[in-house]
């Protein structure tokens, strides 16, 4: 009996969503800024410049993407993926 049964799976996984992720970032960056989604920054802010929101959106699709896949093979691993994902939608997106 093998102690990590659906270790491949989850390696597999990160590295399809890391692979997507670097897919994606460039064609949402470019989404993001045709529509000027922009965080303006004020007093209180970290940033001195107008900086882009919405950069978590590619990681958020591509580790829900990895989550589906995952579900084919380790159920309860890629429903974990998936959750993951939606608190990055939840919080980030």
């Amino acid at each position: 009996m093998q102690a990590w049964p659906d270790l491949g799976v989850g390696l597999a996984a990160a590295a399809f969503a890391g692979a997507v992720t670097a897919l994606l970032c460039p064609p949402v960056i470019r989404w993001l800024e045709r529509r000027s989604v922009l965080d303006v920054p004020v007093a209180r802010s970290s940033h001195t410049k107008p900086t882009l929101r919405g950069g978590g959106i590619a990681p958020a699709l591509a580790m829900t993407l990895a989550g589906l896949g995952a579900c084919t093979l380790a159920p309860r691993l890629g429903l974990a993926i998936i959750w993951v994902a939606a608190g990055f939608g939840a919080i980030g997106a």
